[in-house]
């Protein structure tokens, strides 16, 4: 069995496409090619993850802080594969796109 965090991430990660999604939910580019990745590239899941967290914070400060938590480790593992030229461009793309 998933632990809580993990099942809670997980759930963070697909509402985070759906809110990206800009065609209806049964054409959700998100979900169909950049879940898989964020599955694959922690640097897009901790991404993601920050983008649902703060989106869905309102008033929930402990929830808002661990968006910010995943924000400085989505950017450090960012700069960290950027500059050994370890990162694919369509992940640095999509992660760009979830962090702004």
């Amino acid at each position: 069995m998933l632990q809580k965090e993990t099942r809670y991430s997980i759930c963070s990660v697909n509402y985070a496409c759906l809110v990206l999604a800009l065609t209806p939910h049964m054409n959700n580019s998100w979900q169909a090619v950049v879940l898989p990745l964020a599955h694959a590239h922690p640097v897009l899941f901790h991404a993601l993850a920050a983008l649902t967290l703060i989106h869905t914070a309102r008033t929930d400060a402990d929830r808002h802080r661990r968006g910010q938590h995943h924000i400085q480790q989505s950017i450090e593992l960012l700069a960290r594969e950027w500059a050994s030229g370890g990162l694919r461009d369509d992940v640095a793309l999509a992660t760009t796109l979830a962090l702004t």
